[in-house]
C-alpha cells in the first residue's frame, strides 16, 4: 500500500477530480493522498468561519493518522464558489485572484501547522500554456 504523501484540500467540483489527480502525480510526484473536498477548496481556509474549523479538523486527523509530508491547498479555474470564470474580466485576473486566495489560505495553514510543508496549487480544467491558451 502506498504511503500518504499529502493531505489535499480541494474543491468538490467533479470536473476537477481526474485533472487534479493527474497534475498531482505527473507534475508533483504525489500519488497517495488524503483528499478533503468542499465547494471552494482553498476558499475555506482563506476565510474565517465554521467551515474553516471543519477543514482544519480533517487536516489534523490526516496528519495524525497518515503522517503525510505536506499539505496542498488547491483552487481551480471556473470555480462556482467564486462565481466561476465569468466573475473575472480576464484569464489573468482570475489567475491572479486565485494566487492571492491561495496565499491567504497557505499562510493560515502554515500558522496552524508549523513545521509541515504547505504548497499552493491552481489547477486549470484543461491543458493551457502560461497565457491560459489551450494547448
Amino acid at each position: 500500500m502506498p504511503a500518504c504523501q499529502a493531505v489535499v484540500v480541494s474543491c468538490m467540483d467533479f470536473r476537477l477530480r481526474e485533472r487534479l489527480a493527474s497534475v498531482l502525480a505527473l507534475r508533483h510526484g504525489i500519488s497517495g493522498f488524503d483528499l478533503i473536498c468542499l465547494a471552494g477548496g482553498g476558499k475555506n481556509l482563506a476565510e474565517a468561519g465554521p467551515v474553516r474549523d471543519v477543514v482544519l479538523d480533517n487536516v489534523e486527523v490526516s496528519l495524525r493518522l497518515h503522517r503525510p509530508g505536506q499539505i496542498v491547498v488547491v483552487n481551480h479555474q471556473d470555480c462556482g464558489a467564486y462565481g466561476g470564470s465569468a466573475a473575472f474580466a480576464s484569464w489573468e485576473a482570475e489567475r491572479e485572484f486565485h494566487r492571492g486566495e491561495l496565499e491567504l489560505a497557505a499562510t493560515f495553514v502554515r500558522n496552524a501547522f508549523p513545521g509541515v510543508e504547505v504548497r499552493q496549487l491552481f489547477v486549470t480544467l484543461e491543458e493551457t500554456d502560461s497565457t491560459g491558451a489551450q494547448q
